[in-house]
């Protein structure tokens, strides 16, 4: 091939590789996440307000367990996180955490079964306040709960329906249980509810309840 056939074949293969010319800039896709920060928090019982331990939280891709005083910490990108807490005895709850830098966060968790609020044996009646979060309807299953009288004569069983109630709201019950006696030593309280979740409570640990100025009008 003549020489200025073999420079012109040259040229022009240079003017389609881009000649000179450096790579393109890439151009500017969608922002990724913000870098990783830490995200300090605990999970709490939503009514006693007291520590979830052995909790799992999952936030975005990562996940732990909270510690028995129910403190958890995660690093997480920063934005908008999405959180997942499940507990024993506790509602999953699944929610979207704000992180824009170093974060510390309080999650409350409802409990599934119903709690002694209240306890106090009055001459020969013990009465008490139950509340349950999950409705009065989860307590129509009464022969799942039981009371235990320890009295110098043994150990007595009462299940829920020998015992009284009365619905103060649609989470709240007034229950008594009459002929109790006063002799007494130790009161304790097995409270499920229809799906089988228990408390197990003592009267010793929670406080008296207000008692109603006409008792026998909860019948």
């Amino acid at each position: 091939m003549p020489a200025r056939s073999l420079w012109s074949v040259m040229l022009c293969c240079t003017a389609c590789l881009g000649g000179g010319e450096g790579p393109a800039e890439p151009g500017r896709g969608a922002e990724g996440p913000g870098p990783a920060v830490p995200v300090d928090g605990v999970v709490l019982d939503s009514l006693r307000g007291i520590p979830v331990p052995n909790a799992s939280v999952s936030l975005g891709d990562t996940g732990t367990m909270t510690d028995g005083a129910g403190r958890f910490r995660l690093f997480a990108p920063t934005g908008a996180v999405p959180v997942l807490v499940l507990a024993y005895g506790h509602e999953a709850r699944a929610m979207v955490l704000p992180v824009h830098g170093a974060t510390r966060s309080t999650i409350t968790l409802r409990r599934l079964a119903p709690l002694l609020m209240a306890c106090a044996l009055q001459a020969d009646t013990l009465h008490a306040l139950i509340v349950d979060l999950q409705g009065r309807k989860t307590l129509n299953r009464r022969e799942g709960s039981t009371v235990a009288l320890t009295a110098p004569s043994g150990i007595t069983v009462l299940n829920g329906f020998a015992w009284r109630w009365t619905a103060i709201d649609n989470l709240t019950w007034r229950v008594r249980v009459p002929g109790v006696g006063d002799s007494v030593s130790r009161i304790s309280w097995q409270l499920r509810d229809i799906d089988g979740n228990l408390d197990a409570s003592e009267c010793s640990q929670v406080a008296a309840p207000p008692m109603p100025q006409d008792p026998d009008s909860l019948d």
